[in-house]
């Protein structure tokens, strides 16, 4: 059997390729295999990061309602030698495997896609114009062609052990065990660093039908003279284990998985084999896509399953696919993983001799509140972006003739003309702003025009003195070409994102944004209106926690009778019409169903056909009483 693309397993980044390959309606033939049958388990850590969940929100947004689960917590905890502790801030989740890829691979089955489970990828075949893969099912071989095979088989993919040299493939390992009967239920993720063995242990603590469970375990950032299941039984000795570990039931025996972690060198990643080819690649595990310090890999699997879907998606050159696909990759890799921050909190204080380690956590600690670790955020930014359609998002014409205009000011002669110490005051007040900015942890696009009308000043200053340097006529036509070259770009840039992607979530400067679908609310509520017997006048319930349903006042402004509820109040009359996040649904059911008496219940059915989001990752969800709905229906 042929196919376009073959997407081999159906762990995070393989169902994130096929859902974004879904959700484009792409005309692509996709066939994906999956060596076990779901519901399945894959050991791991199962921790969700600040870097995963919002990937899982923007490609899987039918799992609001799971996702976060009740298990997520805001902080985490470094517990050092000597009992030194550091606490940060973030965003985190904790779902077992099992739940967590069982709930990814429901949201594709029965789609415009071809599924086997239970079938083994014995061996794979590539060739110029097409590929060969060797399946087992049911013990009978099948062979399926596919033009490009993406790999998301794991550490030990079959693809991988075909395509890259294997000498330098050295894995580490790392153990894990469920435990439950906690005697509480900790807020916190808890890390717990041996730095003489380069080890780490975790307690993940999660809820499983509202009791107490945790994942335990142990791993390494080095890949060599480490026995993870010797290293574990070192660690249930350490006396602040114990202490959290007291009157728990371990659920099953410690159970070991193999971690193949990116390579880094002077905090930069270093790739040990191609990660992508002629007719191939290679996603998450499968493509070393591990963080080498604390063994996180569902993030950059999501983002490489997805990313794999819209190169192909957007081209047909297989060169530049492989060209873009690395590229794209590492860029993600060094921003997500935070190396240099990641050092700070491990390799360093290994090196520290022991009465400077706490005065050294103190002020990280201290710094840590104060100060975002992405301090170049507004640089990167302003230089260089992939934004959609792979298109080059930049201010670096402005950033580089402001730069050259604050030299400029420098020179001695410069002192000699009219406005130099407006300009020189205003360049050096642009640049102590934004490294304030860069520092404060708060950061959206927005907050860089605090700053950024300085630069621009100072670029018009910078062009003056460009187009006054004295320059031989090659020289004034590269500068020529330079200039009007950025301009142009400035000109489409600007065009581009205020009528073609002004609300696409790809694009740098776009930051919670109100989704297209607004438009669609509006218009459905209209035509609501236009056959209730009350019209605008009716009453409309809206339901957000936090009051987060901005910017639904505005567009509903004409309808004079909107009740705005951050919590469905269940003494209040039931409306015909309900615009609620998916957080509300449970007590809504209640609400219409539960409460009223027999013969007094209503009967409420959707009122948008498709997936509606208020914002990038905020689901919004229409109710409306089934007697209004027939009448729209037959009105239309």
């Amino acid at each position: 059997m042929e196919f376009d693309v073959i997407i081999i397993g159906a762990g995070p980044a393989g169902t994130a390729c096929a859902k974004t390959f879904i959700d484009n309606k792409s005309s692509l033939k996709i066939l994906l295999i999956e060596k076990e049958t779901f519901p399945r388990d894959k050991v791991c850590g199962d921790a969700l990061t600040y870097s995963a969940l919002p990937l899982i929100k923007e490609i899987f947004p039918e799992l609001l309602n799971s996702i976060p689960s009740r298990s997520s917590s805001r902080k985490y905890r470094i517990y050092y030698e000597g009992g030194n502790t550091l606490q940060h801030q973030g965003e985190f989740d904790v779902i077992p495997r099992k739940i967590l890829d069982n709930l990814l691979f429901e949201t594709i089955k029965n789609q415009n896609i071809s599924i086997q489970q239970n079938c083994y990828v014995k061996d794979i075949s590539l060739n110029e114009n097409s590929n060969e893969v060797l399946c087992v099912k049911d013990n009978e071989p099948i062979i399926y062609k596919a033009k490009w095979i993406l790999a998301a088989d794991g550490s030990n993919s079959v693809v991988k052990r075909k395509t890259g040299p294997l000498e330098h493939d050295e894995k580490t390992g790392a153990v894990r065990q469920y435990v439950k009967g906690l005697k509480s239920h900790h807020d916190e993720l808890l890390f717990f660093l041996d730095m003489k063995h380069h080890g780490y242990f975790w307690i993940f603590p999660f809820l499983s039908n509202d009791e107490y469970w945790a994942n335990i375990g142990c791993g390494s950032f080095i890949k060599t003279d480490f026995n993870p299941h010797k290293q574990f039984k070192y660690f249930m000795n350490n006396q602040y284990i114990q202490s959290y570990m007291d009157e728990a039931q371990y659920i099953d025996k410690p159970v070991g998985f193999p971690l193949d972690l990116d390579d880094t060198k002077n905090c930069r990643l270093k790739l040990h084999q191609p990660i992508a080819g002629n007719g191939y690649l290679l996603l998450g595990d499968a493509a070393g896509l591990v963080h080498p310090y604390t063994g996180e890999g569902i993030s950059t699997a999501l983002f490489s399953g997805r990313l794999a879907a819209q190169l192909l998606l957007d081209n047909n050159d297989r060169q530049e696919i492989v060209r873009s696909y690395e590229k794209r990759l590492l860029k993600h890799l060094h921003k997500s993983y935070r190396l240099r921050t990641t050092s700070l909190l491990l390799n360093v204080p290994r090196m520290l001799p022991k009465p400077f380690l706490s005065p050294y956590l103190e002020t990280i600690n201290l710094l840590g509140h104060l100060v975002s670790p992405v301090v170049y955020y507004y640089f990167e930014l302003l230089t260089w972006n992939t934004g959609p359609g792979n298109i080059i998002w930049s201010e670096l014409l402005i950033v580089f003739l402001a730069a050259f205009g604050f030299i400029g000011l420098l020179r001695e002669k410069a002192r000699k003309e009219k406005f130099y110490w407006l300009m020189l005051f205003i360049g050096i007040y642009s640049l102590i702003l934004a490294l304030i900015y860069s520092f404060l942890p708060y950061k959206t696009p927005w907050n860089l025009l605090q700053f950024y009308c300085g630069y621009i000043i100072l670029a018009g200053y910078g062009f003056s003195l460009i187009w006054r340097f004295k320059a031989d006529i090659k020289g004034k036509l590269v500068i020529t070409i330079f200039i009007v070259g950025g301009t142009l770009h400035l000109i489409w840039q600007s065009w581009a994102g205020s009528f073609l992607y002004y609300a696409d979530p790809n694009n740098p400067y776009v930051y919670g944004h109100t989704s297209n679908d607004i438009k669609i609310v509006s218009e459905f509520i209209d035509k609501v209106a236009s056959v209730h017997p009350d019209g605008k006048d009716m009453y409309i319930e809206v339901i957000f926690p936090g009051s987060d349903y901005w910017p639904l006042p505005w567009y509903l402004r004409d309808y004079p009778n909107v009740g705005w509820w951050d919590k469905v109040d269940l003494a209040v009359p039931a409306a015909s019409v309900v615009i609620a996040s998916p957080e509300a649904e449970k007590d809504l059911i209640e609400k219409w169903f539960e409460k009223p008496p027999p013969g007094q219940k209503s009967l409420y059915m959707p009122l948008f056909d498709e997936y509606t989001a208020l914002r990038p990752g905020v689901e919004l969800r229409g109710y409306v009483r089934k007697d209004i709905r027939d009448k729209l229906q037959v009105d239309n």
